[in-house]
Order: C-alpha cells, then sequence, then structure tokens
C-alpha cells in the first residue's frame, strides 16, 4: 500500500499500528511457547526451493528462520504466509496480542507444512494440499479455540473444535482462485478431513 491520498491521521495510525504489530511480533517470536516451538522446527528443515538465500533487503527479522513482516491489510485477512516473502501480519487488523499469536502460529504452521511435505506444486495450485494445510493450522493454531468461537457467535454442545476448522478451512480453499465454487471447497476439505485433522506434527498433540 502506498501513502499516496491518506490523511496525516492515517498514516500516524498507520505509523501507530505499525509500532504496536513489531513490538507485539518482536515479544511474541522471544516469549511464545508455540511461536519459539514453531521457529525452531521451522529451523531444523531446509527451506523451499524459491526462498531467498539470504534475508531480504530490509529484513526487519533476519534473525529468524523466515521474514516476519507488519504491513497495513485490506479487512478481509489478517495475515498471510508465501514461501519466497514469509509471513505477513496485518498491523492493523489484530484485536490483541494473544489474537497475533493464534494468526502467526497459523501461518508458521504453513511454512512448517511447506518445508516438511515439499509440495511438487504451489499450496494454491493444489486444492487437497491446500485444504490439508488449512485444516491443520485452524486445529493447531488456536483460531477454534472455544473464546474465539464465542465472540463469532459460533458454538455446540458437541464437536465445537471439528466444525470450526472444517468451516474455516472451506472458507479459506473457496477463497483460492483455483477453486471453481464453495461446493468443490467443501468436497475437496472433505475428502481430506480425516486424515489431515489428526495430524498434529509437528505437536505431540493440540496446542
Amino acid at each position: 500500500m502506498t501513502n499516496e491520498g491518506k490523511t496525516q491521521a492515517e498514516l500516524e495510525q498507520e505509523a501507530k499500528d505499525c509500532k504496536r504489530c513489531q513490538k507485539w511480533r518482536d515479544e511474541l517470536t522471544r516469549d511464545s511457547p508455540i511461536v519459539r516451538f514453531l521457529l525452531t522446527h521451522i529451523s531444523l528443515l531446509p527451506p523451499p526451493p524459491d526462498a531467498p538465500l539470504a534475508p531480504l533487503e530490509g529484513s526487519q527479522t533476519p534473525h529468524l528462520p523466515l521474514p516476519i513482516t507488519c504491513s497495513p491489510c485490506p479487512p478481509t485477512m489478517a495475515g498471510g504466509y508465501a514461501s519466497g516473502l514469509g509471513v505477513l501480519l496485518c498491523q492493523n487488523r489484530f484485536m490483541s496480542r494473544k489474537h497475533m499469536e493464534d494468526a502467526l502460529s497459523h501461518e508458521l504452521i504453513h511454512a512448517w507444512d511447506e518445508r516438511r511435505f515439499k509440495p511438487k506444486r504451489r499450496w494454491g495450485e493444489d486444492l487437497r494440499a491446500h485444504a490439508c494445510t488449512e485444516i491443520r493450522a485452524e486445529n493447531l493454531s488456536g483460531d477454534c479455540r472455544l473464546g474465539r468461537e464465542f465472540t463469532r457467535r459460533n458454538w455446540a454442545f458437541t464437536k465445537q473444535h471439528q466444525a470450526c476448522v472444517r468451516r474455516r478451512a472451506i472458507l479459506s480453499v473457496a477463497a483460492n482462485p483455483n477453486c471453481k465454487s464453495r461446493e468443490e471447497a467443501e468436497r475437496v476439505v472433505n475428502e481430506v478431513f480425516d486424515s489431515c485433522f489428526p495430524d498434529t506434527r509437528p505437536f505431540d498433540e493440540i496446542y
């Protein structure tokens, strides 16, 4: 995003959001058990083929095994991952440090999956691989814990966690430009759910 056309107030808010995002990111990569665990396990695996051999110029996190960058985003996302760029944290989208911890953990699980499973095509080009990594990230990151679901007004008496994982994985796959429809997203997620949901690697169990 460029600064062209932004008011002074918007620029000041953007700078404030960036400073807060970088502070929380640095605290989480230093102190969060789940983030530190994932970063350690990512560092033990070879990077994907299209990852840069050296830290990107201007990288905010050259000391970590992949870049983690704060930047403003549209309201439809809180973060993202790309093998050549690392993790994006949407500085204007986080309600709390805990919210950022869940989002960062989610994206780090994608990074670990790409290094560990070495897909023949990019995640976005293989809907089954996309569905599987989304199921695992939703399951293991904290995105579907009961408190988060309560704030979304989604709750049930039985299998709430599984329902959340399935619902959010379908939404992610349906947003993939290579996915033709929500029905296709549902079909692909359902095809891989039973094999991907129980896979908690690199954790011994759901965090």
